[in-house]
């Protein structure tokens, strides 16, 4: 907890961290998660056809994982910006325009 009264500035670098850290800690959890898979399935009698699948399988997953976050974030910072600029109308362009790529992805 701060100690420090509300209002007080803080260290660009902490609000920083404090914001990355979640994210961090997520990709940990998946890559763990990814490898206790990789253990599991490589115990299997035919391991190595698994283990090659399951590894093709996690890239697949986390490659369209990356792509609908690079959609969603970059959406995101363009909408906040044009609505936050006043300009309604091309922000709505804009929210169109994602949706409509992220029903294609």
């Amino acid at each position: 907890m701060d100690a420090r009264p509300p209002g007080s500035p803080r260290s660009l670098t902490r609000e920083v961290l404090d914001l990355a850290a979640p994210a961090v800690l997520s990709g940990f959890v998946q890559m763990a998660y990814h490898w206790v898979n990789q253990a599991w399935v490589g115990r299997l009698p035919d391991g190595t056809t698994a283990t090659a699948a399951l590894s093709v399988a996690s890239y697949t997953v986390w490659a369209f994982h990356a792509l609908t976050m690079l959609l969603g974030v970059g959406l995101t910072a363009l909408v906040g910006r044009y609505a936050g600029g006043g300009r309604q109308a091309v922000a709505r362009w804009v929210a169109a325009q994602g949706l409509r790529w992220s029903i294609v992805l």
